[in-house]
């Protein structure tokens, strides 16, 4: 059996020489029974899609002897095939050369685009990209997602286990999430306790709920300096009332959500586009920043 160097060219292997990692792949462990229902469907009509797999030398730390490949993508495939159909061999792509961030990419990218992960298995999944190194931007133009959309699920990331856990029962919706993410940690326990309460006596999960803050009202003719706390409240309350722009860009600055060089380049924009006159960005950045 020969590892062709082309993508898009599909040959045969056979089942018992792929490897399906459990840790690597961002569902985790698939149990037979959740793919019953795609097992039937390749049956009938076939395997409409072939898995994607790399080879084990190209794998970080190499696989089990007796593996030749491991699967970056279409795990579900692989057991609908392999374990409930019992079938012997399986249609692949072979990848050639990724490293461990680009098949975890893949990986992550696929299943984000079927939309089959929970909030908190993307999160978990981007644990490992941030652990390979990359930012929150780096993440959102290599899913071709907004930042917005990283920036939520690294907040999770935040959170205790148990918290967490809540989040991937789907009692937290994405805007709770950094509701609770802007108190302070002390009341985070707190807040999602009254969420769960008020559903629990609802009967539902689908209410909005409103969570308490324990801030006094604020002195809107006040002049001071704000925490980060009441930066984060403001930049929520603008992107809730609002669209995007250079105001709420220079608050997820000062909130430290994005660099200095994002909000640059979005104030060169700005000045550009709207103002007609020409900014170039200091190079070495802007003394006292």
């Amino acid at each position: 059996m020969t590892i062709v160097k082309s993508d898009i060219e599909v040959i045969e292997v056979e089942c018992s020489v792929i490897y399906s990692d459990d840790k690597f792949n961002c569902r985790g462990f698939i149990p037979p029974s959740d793919v019953v229902d795609l097992a039937r469907e390749i049956a009938d009509v076939g395997l409409l899609s072939p898995i994607t797999v790399q080879p084990a030398s190209d794998v970080k730390g190499g696989l089990p002897k007796k593996y030749h490949y491991r699967i970056v993508a279409g795990h579900r495939r692989f057991a609908a095939i392999s374990v409930v159909n019992q079938s012997l061999t399986i249609p692949v792509i072979v990848k050639l050369g990724l490293s461990e961030t680009q098949s975890l990419l893949l990986n992550l990218g696929e299943n984000t685009n079927r939309k089959q992960l929970n909030i908190l298995q993307e999160s978990r999944a981007l644990e490992r990209l941030r652990n390979q190194g990359l930012g929150q931007s780096d993440i959102a133009t290599a899913l071709k997602v907004n930042r917005p959309w990283v920036q939520t699920r690294f907040y999770v990331l935040d959170f205790p286990h148990d918290i967490q856990e809540a989040i991937g029962e789907g009692i937290l919706t994405q805007s709770q999430i950094h509701q609770i993410h802007a108190l302070p940690e002390e009341e985070w326990y707190e807040a999602v306790r009254h969420i769960k309460d008020q559903k629990i006596k609802a009967g539902t999960n689908r209410i909005k709920v409103q969570i308490p803050r324990k801030a006094k009202a604020e002195d809107l003719q006040k002049v001071e300096q704000k925490n980060i706390f009441q930066i984060q409240a403001m930049l929520e309350h603008m992107m809730e009332h609002g669209e995007p722009c250079l105001a709420t860009r220079a608050l997820a600055w000062a909130g430290g959500h994005i660099s200095t060089g994002d909000l640059l380049m979005d104030f060169r924009r700005y000045v550009e586009d709207d103002l007609g006159k020409i900014y170039t960005i200091p190079p070495n950045g802007i003394d006292g920043v």
